[in-house]
């Protein structure tokens, strides 16, 4: 399809429509009716509040009015006070706030009690600060920004302590510079203008929410298995919220004209792109796709990163209604990012199976030696459910189980993972969605795998360019490709395939130096996280592949002009990852080799 808004990429699979008439002229399908889905995953991106995360698209760069020499020079004149601001100056920005605070109680009919609490609170802020950089043999002169980037500082909770619920809730007019701020004057506006028109009322705030947050005493002495030290956590936070302030106060131009340029904006505004927008445009694939398919072909999607704002139920609603579709969450999901989007009428046959199927899989990664935090988080987002997709008005129902995941990174255990995908997909198949009824009759799993990609060692931000832009289009450089392959034959010997296949990337993201990451700085993560996973190449298999998408992306835009064309979040793809959707016939019972056409799914893209 041609470039522009809408252009979306679609691939037909190893198993192709035509091979589907064939078969059924042959006589090779086994059912009268054969049940059909729409089976794919989709990553949300979230409740990100941060315009400057990632670079945008050369597209949108030009969009906002500049060329990239501009943006690049822009970049850096936002980054000299990023790069200046020390800790004696965060520390003498913190005892003047601390002061104010306290002369603000004094002025005021509050109780003496107050005015002290104040003031020790206040103090007690100082004394662990400074009890943490002493501890850490940080120097005064030190600027905050190699602390940062020596990873002295944790800042892994960074954009978790926040609630729009919360007045004291916490201030970054970097990270949450699109959040919302209402000034002593009433006036509400965003964090970074709120930063920029008053930096000292501004600091106070991010002294009032630390001050509720502050540690009764410093105890901790970090050592490499004590990460998550709370003192630590609370320190480093204070740190880096009193960096980005003065940041964004010093240089409100620049970072108003890098912010023009995000997904995350409205063209031609400070203001922040509604989500409902951002969640149609990462819809907007689905819809086009299922218009392809017969009507009323149900739709299963797992998702990842979820909105969790407060509207966002409402925002979701809003947008999948008018389709027919309904969100459900993974409850046990503490962070509730996780979980299907699935046809309406499904909804009431719904058969969560999580806590059936997550107990095996836990048990099956320990027999693996597989880190307690790799299995916690793996399996708390895990989400399992039994779909019955008959939608004829008569036979016995069509059970179909999915299993979304979003996992936990396995670094260089992607063997590891491999097993463990096949596990969960033996597992799956012998699920029972009906007290004493049948296993299902096929297992499907999708979802985000966090597989990585690395750079060889020492590969610097150039020759990772050159290396995306040289690489075959929609694909992982080659030199990328050796870790992944452990995770590809283990898929292979238990006769499953990778849709689409295991060397197309799914995401193409740049993070920049404005945001808490640093390890991920300015490196060029082009891998593939985002699969649907089905038992095609088993001796007689049951499920066919009749259509692929590869949702968000622009092949037109990106032939032309090469692989980084593509990169991600950007305002016709407000993602970073792509979808992949999936056009499943069920019950075919075909032996492997069958009327396939090897190697179609690699070839230029197709029609539906």
């Amino acid at each position: 399809m041609g470039g522009g808004a809408s252009s979306i990429s679609k691939r037909v699979s190893l198993r192709t429509s035509r091979d589907l008439e064939n078969l059924k002229k042959e006589g090779g399908l086994t059912l009268g009716v054969l049940p059909q889905c729409v089976i794919g995953t989709m990553n949300f991106l979230g409740d990100d509040m941060n315009p400057l995360q990632f670079q945008p698209s050369l597209a949108d760069i030009r969009e906002a009015g500049m060329t990239e020499e501009e943006w690049k020079a822009t970049d850096e004149t936002a980054a000299a006070p990023y790069y200046g601001y020390t800790v004696g100056q965060a520390q003498a920005h913190l005892r003047a706030s601390v002061e104010t605070a306290y002369a603000a109680t004094t002025t005021t009919t509050t109780t003496a009690n107050t005015e002290a609490s104040t003031t020790v609170r206040g103090a007690k802020c100082e004394e662990i600060l400074e009890a943490f950089m002493k501890d850490m043999n940080i120097d005064m002169d030190a600027s905050i920004a190699s602390l940062i980037k020596g990873r002295v500082l944790d800042l892994h909770l960074d954009n978790k302590w926040l609630s729009s619920s919360d007045p004291l809730s916490r201030c970054n007019a970097i990270v949450f510079a699109l959040s919302p701020y209402t000034g002593s004057d009433g006036v509400v506006t965003i964090q970074r203008k709120g930063a920029q028109a008053n930096p000292q009322e501004y600091r106070e705030r991010i002294l009032a929410f630390f001050l509720t947050k502050c540690p009764d005493q410093y105890n901790m002495h970090p050592t490499k298995d004590d990460d998550n030290a709370y003192q630590k956590q609370w320190a480093s936070l204070l740190l880096w919220d009193l960096l980005c302030l003065f940041s964004v106060s010093q240089s409100p131009e620049a970072f108003d004209s890098l912010s023009h340029c995000s997904m995350l904006v409205t063209p031609g505004s400070d203001n922040p792109r509604p989500m409902t927008e951002r969640i149609a445009a990462i819809v907007k694939p689905l819809t086009d796709f299922c218009v392809a398919q017969p009507a009323g072909t149900p739709v299963v999607l797992g998702c990842q990163e979820l909105p969790t704002d407060d509207n966002s139920d409402v925002w979701l609603e809003s947008v999948l209604s008018p389709m027919g579709l309904k969100c459900r969450r993974q409850v046990s999901d503490v962070s509730i990012t996780t979980g299907f989007i699935h046809s309406a009428y499904l909804d009431a046959g719904f058969v969560d199976m999580s806590t059936v199927l997550n107990a095996q899989l836990t048990e099956f990664l320990k027999s693996l030696d597989v880190s307690d935090r790799i299995i916690g988080t793996t399996i708390r987002r895990a989400q399992v459910a039994c779909y019955d997709i008959n939608q004829t008005s008569s036979g016995d129902p069509y059970y179909v189980a999915v299993v979304n995941f979003h996992c936990k990174s396995f670094k260089k255990l992607t063997g590891v993972q491999g097993k463990f995908m096949a596990k969960a997909m033996e597992l799956a198949a012998l699920l029972v969605p009906v007290e004493g009824g049948e296993p299902v009759k096929e297992a499907v799993l999708v979802g985000d795998m966090n597989l990585e990609a690395p750079w060889p060692k020492g590969t610097n931000p150039e020759e990772q360019r050159k290396a995306v832009l040289e690489a075959e289009p929609f694909m992982i450089p080659e030199g990328n490709r050796e870790s992944m392959a452990p995770f590809g034959e283990e898929l292979d010997k238990a006769g499953i395939e990778t849709f689409p296949p295991l060397n197309y990337f799914t995401t193409l993201k740049l993070r920049t130096r404005f945001q808490a990451q640093p390890e991920k700085e300015g490196d060029i993560n082009c891998s593939r996280k985002d699969f649907v996973f089905a038992s095609t190449n088993v001796e007689k298999p049951n499920v066919m592949i009749d259509q692929l998408l590869v949702g968000g992306r622009d092949d037109a835009t990106a032939e032309a002009e090469g692989n980084l064309a593509l990169l991600m979040p950007s305002r016709l793809w407000p993602g970073d990852h792509f979808a992949i959707l999936a056009m499943m016939t069920f019950g075919v019972n075909v032996s492997s080799g069958v009327a396939t056409e090897q190697g179609a799914a690699a070839g230029p893209a197709a029609e539906a």
